[in-house]
């Protein structure tokens, strides 16, 4: 009882986050828990002393003598050093002396615990033979060989405009480029001709997060081009893959400058909106970027990119048949266009690929060019044959980022709980002859929306550009917005859905008054990441960067790992709709949770240390609509 209150004490104050709490409750495994949470446990719980200064002592310089409290901190301050490093290598110097005291406290700590072969097992650890090339970097060039081999058959058919031509010779050059645009105008395909034109494809390195960048030793020159594809998100803007990655930058710049390593990135073009000021690569002077816009293709390059699309389908004859006028289609798709007012939404790369994709589109001729989105997604739902569109949402909401197994439609009392899940929300039963039309229907559905990945079994959208659209047709007043709400992924959620029509805006989920609590249960679940289908981020350090970089006299960790970025959705400057998730928080007795629980803690120079809630959270952050409705619930600030 005695350990439990004290744990309980420390969640209370913020030494434990509610995760850690977790790991403890009800059946607690010591190969779960993180270095952070096992000193916390050290200290506190067995029988060590837990106000002896050497706790608070971060310099092991100044840490005298072996007692246990001595040496946990000792190696606490070597996880620390190495976990915050700006690049992932030591002097050997450096290395030499972290090794000693690692190893000392080691062993010291071994003897306390009555083990004595631990100076042995170091010893071969010390003395054994390390293979060069980690699994790590195996794993990511193999997934990388993948990635190109998509693109390696269809080269024949991809049309080189003026957009690759200034980027090929960006990377030649410099050896660096910022390949930017909106949704389906191509960068990840023009990212991998890059990279296959550049070099070979067992040299290159397709990076998905900054963790990949520090598990490569670049002194082995293993490769000599790298693909950073989607840099901040595939989706909505991914504060964490942010901070991450700005650790690096200058690092790959540097690399890049030196002639070290082609570097190709991408992101979508709504990054601009933020401030990357502080990183030279991406600021327009230094002359590393290559806006892609459909708007500022010509005329023959649009029609060589319909053309080349229609022979890969081997479309020639249906197109003849239908008359299909690709001159006319081009014009039309040029007449719906303005920089301002983007009604197409969709770059003309990708929408070149939905019309020929499906028949029906093609049968609209130059028509589909008019509004490509509204004609997709008009067609999309299918009342007649549900399956065929419950297929798509099943792959849309799966939280894992949009890929479906094959062999969970196997078997019926075996199926993954996800497809039971959505199938459940639509009021489904699953049984066998459901699974195998469902089966079917993924597999009808190879020829349009979705491609089939045979190394893992899996189904996804052959573009992102298409699960949005599957998430934009059941949110649909007249369909299930309400199921549309309950299912929608995260990045669905900050892009798609908003709270009122902005008159233009045809390519989106407008939730109405009446359905607002739907939404706020669904964003209070999200915000803390309560068995809903958000996806899995990792610490959320990038608070910390925001705060630091206004106010640098701050020391700030995160104690809770909440979705705070969430707060930041345009429905929390809506007086109604954060009166309504104010009540469904209170209702669902999350108010603890969600807004009295200490998510920050904060240290002033020369001050004790504090813990936050999320109403000073959203003091700090200029939230008025949120803490105004806080404040007249009675929540205090804290």
């Amino acid at each position: 009882m005695r350990v439990k209150r004290t744990i309980d004490h420390l969640k209370k104050i913020g030494y434990i986050s509610n995760e850690e709490y977790k790991l403890l409750n009800p059946n607690p495994s010591s190969e779960k828990f993180d270095t952070a949470l096992l000193v916390v446990l050290l200290q506190h719980i067995c029988n060590l002393n837990p106000r002896d200064k050497v706790w608070g002592q971060k310099d092991n310089a100044k840490i005298k003598g072996n007692t246990d409290e001595a040496n946990i901190q000792r190696i606490r301050n070597l996880r620390n050093k190495m976990q915050y490093k700006n690049a992932a290598r030591l002097e050997q110097h450096e290395f030499d002396s972290s090794w000693d005291i690692l190893e000392k406290a080691m062993v010291h700590l071994g003897k306390s615990c009555g083990l004595h072969d631990v100076q042995n097992s170091i010893d071969i650890i010390k003395n054994r033979t390390l293979e060069m090339v980690t699994p790590e970097m195996k794993n990511l060039r193999e997934n990388t060989m993948l990635f190109l081999k998509e693109y390696q058959g269809d080269e024949q058919y991809y049309i080189k405009t003026k957009f690759f031509h200034q980027a090929e010779k960006m990377l030649t050059d410099k050896h660096l480029t910022v390949v930017t645009g909106n949704l389906g105008e191509g960068k990840t395909t023009m990212a991998a001709y890059l990279a296959l034109k550049i070099s070979e494809p067992e040299k290159c390195l397709k990076l998905e997060n900054a963790c990949d960048w520090r598990k490569i030793d670049w002194s082995l020159k293993q490769f000599n081009t790298v693909i950073i594809d989607d840099i901040f998100g595939v989706g909505a803007l991914n504060t964490t893959y942010l901070a991450d990655w700005k650790m690096y930058l200058p690092e790959i710049e540097r690399a890049a400058k030196m002639n070290q390593l082609n570097v190709i990135i991408t992101y979508r073009h709504y990054i601009k909106e933020y401030d990357l000021h502080s990183d030279s690569i991406f600021k327009d002077r230094e002359g590393n970027i290559v806006q892609l816009c459909s708007v500022d293709l010509t005329n023959e390059e649009k029609k060589n990119i319909l053309i080349s699309r229609v022979k890969r389908t081997n479309n020639e004859d249906l197109f003849l048949r239908n008359h299909v006028d690709i001159d006319e289609c081009v014009m039309m798709y040029k007449g719906t266009m303005n920089r301002h007012i983007d009604t197409t939404v969709i770059g003309f790369p990708q929408c070149a690929n939905l019309f020929v994709q499906r028949d029906t589109m093609i049968k609209l001729g130059a028509r589909f060019f008019e509004n490509p989105v509204a004609h997709y997604i008009k067609q999309m739902y299918n009342e007649k044959n549900f399956d065929l569109f419950l297929a798509l949402v099943i792959v849309w909401a799966e939280r894992t980022g949009g890929r479906i197994k094959a062999g969970n439609l196997e078997i019926a009392s075996q199926t993954s709980g996800h497809i039971g899940f959505v199938a459940n929300i639509f009021g489904i039963e699953v049984n066998r002859e459901r699974l195998e039309n469902i089966s079917f229907c993924l597999k009808s559905h190879q020829k349009d929306s979705l491609i089939y990945v045979e190394h893992s079994g899996e189904y996804k959208f052959s573009h992102n550009a298409i699960g949005d659209m599957v998430g934009v047709v059941p949110g649909d007043q007249r369909h299930k917005i309400v199921e549309t709400i309950e299912l929608c992924p995260r990045d669905f959620l900050m892009n798609m859905i908003r709270l009122e029509d902005a008159g233009n805006e045809q390519f989106c989920v407008v939730v109405d008054k009446d359905n607002y609590h739907y939404l706020c249960r669904k964003v209070a679940k999200m915000i803390l990441r309560n068995n809903c289908n958000s996806d899995g981020r990792g610490d959320f350090v990038s608070e910390s960067t925001q705060l630091l970089s206004r106010k640098p006299q701050l020391h700030l960790e995160v104690l809770h790992n909440l979705d705070f970025e969430l707060l930041h959705h345009t429905m929390f400057m809506d007086e109604h709709f954060v009166e309504v998730f104010i009540k469904v928080v209170k209702d669902e007795r999350l108010q603890q949770d969600l807004f009295e629980t200490p998510v920050m803690k904060l240290k002033m120079s020369f001050s004790n240390e504090d813990v936050i809630c999320i109403p000073f959270y959203c003091l700090y952050f200029g939230k008025d609509v949120l803490l105004k409705g806080l404040i007249a619930n009675g929540i205090e600030i804290t």
